[in-house]
């Protein structure tokens, strides 16, 4: 790091959501970005705007198609493309996060001098129904195997 940059700690927030409840029972993920330097009582008052909506991660609820395998692997599949969609659609919304293509930030500070920020993914805050799906594990499912 260079003297005088700064490192800007991401917090992510992820929870699913219900779009409609009588046309066809839609549900989304929506995904929420903030800064780790911003002080818990900030964060936890909605009129501050800590909180930026960062992406609408569709959920789809794939059809029972005829897969080649046994029983259980075929009931497996359609939980698996949505784990599939869900990291895919990731790869895409946190792409300037990534190790390999990061660089630096050149943002203005209060003081007015430009400065240059690294942006790392610090937390990731989510129920345990998201954390399994943001590290793809089954539910029911032995965290150390």
């Amino acid at each position: 790091l260079d003297k005088g940059s700064t490192i800007l700690g991401i917090i992510l927030a992820s929870d699913r959501t219900h779009l409609t409840s009588f046309t066809g029972d839609k549900k989304m993920h929506a995904v929420y970005i903030s800064l780790g330097n911003i002080s818990k009582n900030v964060h936890q008052k909605h009129n501050t705007r800590a909180w930026l909506l960062l992406a609408k991660v569709p959920i789809c609820k794939f059809p029972k198609t005829p897969f080649p395998g046994n029983k259980t692997e075929r009931k497996a599949i359609p939980g698996i493309l949505g784990q599939r969609l869900f990291h895919n659609c990731m790869r895409h919304v946190l792409e300037p996060l990534r190790t390999d293509c990061r660089g630096y930030f050149h943002v203005p500070s209060p003081d007015g001098h430009v400065r240059s920020c690294i942006a790392i993914l610090m937390a990731w805050i989510a129920d345990l129904e998201e954390q399994l799906l943001i590290v793809g594990a089954r539910s029911f499912s032995c965290p150390v195997c």
